[in-house]
């Protein structure tokens, strides 16, 4: 599969997908560090996770971005949160309105897979979070203009040119 090389925000992201995800962090104020750090799965294979995030619900998690997941990469994403006992986010193409596959920290002794929706709010008085439910706000989980936070996200990173040294107003 072809990826474009792309640089946004002092970062050379392998791809174009992983610059947009960049923009919608950034657009959700979101704290993220870019191939922050390697490990060595259990299989012996070096695996580089695309994003840290160390706000995560109090505890940091692991962003890994594809175009689409294979069922070795799943796999790689689930020994990654085993080894590490870190929630681990798999997001599938661009920011969007959908439901995206995690391994959540919590579920460490089974295999089964959860799924979440990725939402934040930079003004939440719990910080910033990632949020578990799409569609869900209520006052204790964010403020009544989080989802114009989050619509308004997943439009700069839809929307973001990047050619040419181009900047992504956020």
């Amino acid at each position: 599969m072809f990826s474009l090389p792309t640089k946004y925000n002092g970062y050379n992201f392998r791809s174009r997908t992983e610059a947009r995800w960049a923009v919608f962090f950034d657009a959700m104020k979101i704290k993220y560090y870019y191939e922050h750090e390697d490990f060595i799965l259990p299989n012996g294979r070096r695996y580089l996770p695309d994003f840290y995030l160390p706000n995560y619900d109090g505890n940091g998690c692991i962003v890994e971005v594809k175009g689409e997941f294979t069922e070795e990469e799943k796999q790689m994403c689930f020994d990654l949160f085993k080894l590490t006992n870190t929630t681990v986010i798999m997001l599938e193409g661009v920011p969007d309105f959908k439901v995206f596959e995690c391994y959540l920290w919590q579920d460490i002794k089974s295999k089964e897979q959860t799924t979440t929706g990725l939402f934040c709010h930079p003004q939440s008085k719990y910080g910033n979070r990632i949020y578990v439910e799409p569609g869900f706000a209520s006052e204790y989980f964010a403020p009544d203009d989080w989802y114009d936070w989050h619509k308004r996200a997943v439009f700069l990173a839809r929307e973001a040119q990047f050619e040419h040294g181009a900047k992504v107003l956020i």
